[in-house]
């Protein structure tokens, strides 16, 4: 009577073999012809499940890597898209400015683009010279520097050594009208 079926999972097959040991503890620690044979198709078995787990596990690795080089090649596609849109959006903005161009509309006026105009912004020169009052502190012990502070001080005239105001880059704003039907 065997104990193992070709078709058995390979926990079933470890647990065969436990079995197996279980009954030659039962019989004294001797080997059976019957159990020798059990033993040799339960350890063929279990050499065939590992094959093939060995197999599934080669595969799984293959197949992770060639997701992870997907991943890669995605994301590198996601950045050089993103820098073309970007590149783009500035090449409008630049000629809506040279043209003194403030707003653009599609000819059934959903949409619209507006040349906002450039927003003041801090720009740090020396942040060794950043008085501490603008200095804030994070629980990683890291200072950092507090632009929204610093920035009403710069546009009241005020003087904060080691920054300036600067302007900043101009963006667009493109909105679409919801059409309600």
């Amino acid at each position: 009577m065997s104990l193992v079926k070709d078709s058995q999972s390979f926990s079933d097959i470890a647990q065969a073999i436990e079995k197996i040991n279980h009954q030659v503890i039962i019989a004294g620690g001797e080997i059976t012809e019957e159990i020798e044979k059990q033993l040799e198709l339960t350890e063929g078995l279990l050499m065939n499940k590992t094959e093939g787990i060995v197999s599934f596990l080669n595969m799984a690795d293959v197949y992770f890597q060639n997701l992870d080089d997907k991943i890669k090649e995605l994301q590198e596609k996601k950045r050089t898209e993103s820098n073309k849109i970007e590149s783009f959006k500035s090449h409008i903005v630049h000629i809506m400015s040279a043209k003194e161009i403030k707003k653009l509309e599609t000819p059934d006026g959903l949409t619209t683009i507006t040349l906002r105009k450039a927003a003041m912004k801090v720009n740090v020169t020396d942040e060794d010279k950043i008085p501490s009052d603008f200095i804030t502190s994070e629980t990683k012990i890291v200072n950092k520097i507090s632009l929204k502070d610093i920035k009403p001080h710069l546009e009241n005239g005020l003087e904060v050594p080691g920054a300036e105001l600067i302007k900043g880059k101009q963006s667009l704003i493109i909105k679409t009208k919801n059409i309600k039907g």
